[in-house]
C-alpha cells in the first residue's frame, strides 16, 4: 500500500484584502499578507477552486485553477463603500480525494465619489454700509457625504468681486473684510466654491448676493 496523501490545507487559515469602492470588473483585490493581488492556494496544490459562500450577489469571482479573486461584477458602483464595507468569502479547494474550506475577508476603502453639494445655489443678504472688519455677512453651506469640505471666495466678481469679503475656509462664514461703501458699490456679487478634501478633488459653487 502507498503513503496516504498530505491533508490539503490552504497556506493561510484566514485571507484578508482590501479593494477600492466601485471598482471595475477585473480588478483584484490587495492581500494584507502579501500586497500583491489575492490569490488563494494549497499544500499540496489543488486542482480546483470555487467560491461556496457569501458571494450571493456574484461580485466575486476565482479563476478555478489558480485561486486568484476579482471583481466580477460589470457593475462598478455596485462595490459602494456607503451601502457596504466589506464581504466574507468562503473558498473550496478541492483534489480527486480531497477538499478544503478558507475564509477570505475582503473590506472596501472608502473613496470621493459624491462630491460637495450646497444646501441652495444662491444666497441672498442685506448689509449696512461701513460695516467693519470681520462682521458677519452670510453664511453657505455644503455637504459631502464621503469629506470634510473646505470653502474659498473666487476673485473677479462685479466690481471687484470678493476683495472686500472674507470667508472661514471650514464653516462658510462670510464676514467683512473691507468696511463698504454704498457710493462705490451697492450691490456684490460673490462666487463661493467648496471643495472636497479627498482625492479626486471635487467642487461645487454657489452665489452670494449682497445688497449694500
Amino acid at each position: 500500500l502507498g503513503s496516504p496523501s498530505p491533508a490539503l490545507a490552504f497556506a493561510y487559515v484566514n485571507y484578508s484584502a482590501a479593494l477600492p469602492e466601485n471598482s471595475p470588473a477585473g480588478a483584484c483585490p490587495l492581500s494584507d499578507a502579501t500586497a500583491a493581488c489575492l490569490t488563494v492556494s494549497t499544500v499540496p496544490p489543488a486542482s480546483r477552486y470555487a467560491i461556496v459562500a457569501g458571494n450571493e450577489e456574484g461580485k466575486f469571482a476565482i479563476n478555478p485553477l489558480t485561486g486568484a479573486i476579482t471583481v466580477a461584477t460589470t457593475n462598478a458602483s455596485a462595490l459602494d463603500y456607503e451601502t457596504r464595507h466589506s464581504y466574507r468569502l468562503v473558498v473550496q479547494a478541492s483534489t480527486a480525494q480531497q477538499a478544503a474550506l478558507t475564509r477570505v475577508d475582503i473590506r472596501l476603502s472608502n473613496r470621493d465619489d459624491c462630491g460637495p453639494r450646497f444646501a441652495q445655489l444662491v444666497y441672498a443678504a442685506v448689509l449696512p454700509e461701513k460695516s467693519p472688519a470681520g462682521a458677519p455677512v452670510a453664511r453657505v453651506w455644503a455637504i459631502d457625504d464621503d469629506s470634510r469640505v473646505k470653502y474659498r471666495l473666487l476673485s473677479g466678481g462685479g466690481g471687484g468681486g470678493g476683495s472686500g469679503f472674507a470667508i472661514n475656509e471650514d464653516t462658510g462664514l462670510v464676514t467683512v473684510a473691507t468696511p463698504p461703501d454704498y457710493s462705490l458699490q451697492s450691490n456684490h456679487s460673490l462666487a463661493v466654491v467648496a471643495a472636497s478634501e479627498d482625492d479626486p478633488l471635487m467642487t461645487a459653487k454657489c452665489t452670494l448676493l449682497v445688497r449694500i
